[in-house]
């Protein structure tokens, strides 16, 4: 996994247990991370990717999941 990516998960799974915004999350994580701006932004827009299409994904994963 890319750190980039790492990042990302890292961000994702503090947003399902942390009683945080994701936005806050992100800027703390990249804030300590050390990545180039091109991979914050890849960052960014893979998180909020993610949480904007949610329920779509939890949709199209749950008939595999259970």
């Amino acid at each position: 996994m890319t750190p980039a990516r790492a990042v990302a998960a890292d961000v994702l799974t503090a947003a399902r247990t942390a009683n945080a915004w994701v936005g806050e999350l992100v800027d703390d994580h990249l804030g300590r991370s050390g990545l180039s701006p091109q991979d914050r932004r890849f960052v960014t827009q893979l998180v909020f990717g993610v949480v904007r299409r949610k329920a779509t994904l939890d949709a199209l994963l749950r008939p595999l999941v259970t």
